[in-house]
């Protein structure tokens, strides 16, 4: 039974539906009709729960998106492109993410913030740390000489990356 959940799984809600409906109509005959309720009730929340709270977060810790993001780029995948955009969603958004932190960090910016206009204050402080980075930096320097703080960019919050 659970190797056939497991391939029912690959079909959008009709799937875990059928396996539902066929877990209880077991429940039923082996211990009625009650029993059958409790089946469906605890598949009816576990389902809930596990799309709606676990995998959002799970997949917002992996790749650093809220789960509200991950929620929406699911929803935008299936509206776009049908099952196959289910699937795509996520893996489409982790890379556009990443490749936009990677475009931000090699900018030497942290944010959309630093996409606006700088001030003359701003390009005068630039221009100071690029000339103390570029005197600092050598063939020779270590990544803990490189360590510099970053904001998180799911929180905003400032904090220094872990030595190893």
């Amino acid at each position: 039974m659970g190797v056939l959940a497991g391939v029912f799984e690959f079909v959008p809600l009709a799937g875990p539906l059928a396996i539902a409906l066929l877990a209880a109509l077991l429940a039923m005959f082996h211990a009625g009709p009650f029993n059958a309720f409790l089946v469906l009730l605890f598949l009816g929340v576990l389902r809930i729960v596990q799309d709606y709270v676990i995998y959002p977060r799970l997949i917002g810790q992996g790749i650093h998106l809220h789960p509200l993001a991950v929620i929406f780029a699911i929803l935008a995948g299936e509206k776009l492109a049908g099952v196959a955009g289910i699937f795509l969603a996520i893996p489409v958004v982790a890379i556009v993410t990443v490749s936009y932190r990677h475009w931000m960090e090699h900018r030497g910016s942290e944010g959309i913030a630093d996409l606006l206009e700088p001030s003359a204050a701003d390009s005068a402080k630039a221009a100071v740390v690029a000339e103390a980075t570029a005197e600092e930096l050598h063939s020779d320097t270590t990544p803990d000489q490189m360590v510099r703080a970053r904001p998180d960019l799911t929180t905003g919050e400032l904090k220094m990356p872990e030595s190893q």
